[in-house]
């Protein structure tokens, strides 16, 4: 089915503002981007009103840990926690990511592996020296993982604390030999204060290159002829205000493969007939 985006405004992901213009889909496909509106076919397509809305792409939470239940106080909680009920709270929690518009997600983390079903995800392993530290990384990579992340220190939630250096500098360079000839991702744990990004940038990071980091930048997280239709439509302009996405009732479109999650803009029929 074919769903074109009319009466508002895009951002493609590159350019440093939105543009007025139409975006047409077809199945899970984007099929045409314009930058004059009125100018795509409208012969059999739901015409979704956009007025007032921006059309970007879907969020990427780049750095999620779905298997965690919440109001979890110490790591030894969440690794008691029977498999069952972990694989029942990554999905729950991963639909909680889709309704809040965010379409992908990278694991960093999980108290067993293998649990999370949408997203492949790192399991916490302790180890102790550069030998164990290459036998963990074949580990997860036989299990089926894309990312291995890496605590350089310690944490909040266990012993030592989060300020704590504790991975010593022979196994983080067998960690990073390990991972290179194995294709996997290589992350770690990085605290920082206020960055400062604009709003662009900002968007920036949480969709085109949340994408690239999941590998998948080629197909997902611009809004490009070709490109898979992972859309967010938001009311208002988050290119000035990136804080209209921190509530749900600005989300006013959630589209995940061309398949609306949620649609809350009217279809121009539906408008028509209320006035």
């Amino acid at each position: 089915m074919k769903a074109l985006f009319v009466n508002g405004q895009f951002w493609d992901g590159e350019a440093d503002r939105p543009v007025r213009g139409e975006v047409l889909l077809d199945g899970k496909h984007i099929e045409v981007v314009s930058d004059q509106p009125g100018s795509l076919p409208r012969q059999g397509a739901k015409l979704i009103d956009v007025s007032g809305a921006t059309l970007i792409a879907g969020l990427v939470d780049a750095h999620s840990h779905l298997p965690f239940p919440q109001n979890t106080t110490y790591f030894t909680q969440i690794e008691d926690t029977p498999i069952e009920e972990l694989v029942l709270t990554a999905v729950h929690n991963a639909r909680v990511m889709i309704d809040h518009g965010f379409t992908g997600v990278i694991g960093a983390g999980s108290p067993r592996v293998r649990v999370e079903l949408a997203v492949r995800s790192p399991a916490a392993i302790a180890f102790d020296g550069p030998y164990e530290a290459r036998r963990a990384v074949r580990m997860c990579f036989r299990e089926g993982v894309d990312v291995v992340k890496v605590n350089f220190s310690g944490d909040d939630l266990v012993r030592p604390a989060g300020r704590v250096t504790t991975l010593a500098p022979d196994e983080a360079a067998a960690i990073a030999d390990a991972v290179r000839p194995l294709g996997l991702k290589l992350v770690a744990h990085a605290r920082a204060c206020d960055s400062g990004y604009s709003a662009v940038a900002a968007l920036r990071c949480a969709t085109r290159y949340g994408y690239e980091a999941m590998g998948l930048g080629h197909e997902r997280g611009l809004i490009h002829a070709g490109f898979i239709a992972d859309l967010l439509l938001v009311a208002g302009d988050p290119a000035q205000d990136v804080k209209r996405l921190r509530h749900r009732d600005n989300l006013l479109c959630i589209v995940k493969e061309g398949k609306f999650h949620k649609q809350q803009a009217p279809e121009i029929g539906e408008a028509a007939q209320a006035a």
